[in-house]
């Protein structure tokens, strides 16, 4: 698969997404995340993924991370999403980029 933009993962239907999501690299998935992240207003991305980090290492690792995560952006960000799934999209990115970088948070140890 040639080298996508953001856009481009904003757009792709969801099966395709998923594939090309998993074949990034962490590199790759900061990029398109940091982009996600600009367009809804912020230019912070240490800062969002230090809250993300935050509030998962705060709850139980039975709780809906997926969703937490989902909201935390909602919450967060300044400009709302015109998309409907593009909170869904960009908490796929941060999870991808945190069971890569940073287990110990996503198994609680």
């Amino acid at each position: 698969m040639p080298q996508l933009t953001t856009q481009d993962v904003l757009r792709l239907p969801e099966p395709e997404l998923v594939a090309a999501l998993k074949a990034m690299s962490v590199e790759q998935l900061e990029q398109h995340a940091e982009g996600v992240i600009s367009e809804l207003g912020s230019d912070d991305y240490s800062g969002i993924m230090k809250i993300v980090m935050k509030a998962l290492e705060s709850q139980p690792t039975q709780t809906n991370r997926f969703t937490q995560i989902q909201n935390i952006l909602r919450d967060t960000l300044p400009n709302k999403a015109h998309m409907s799934d593009i909170y869904q999209r960009l908490a796929s990115m941060i999870m991808l980029i945190l069971m890569r970088k940073y287990k110990d948070i996503l198994t609680g140890k």
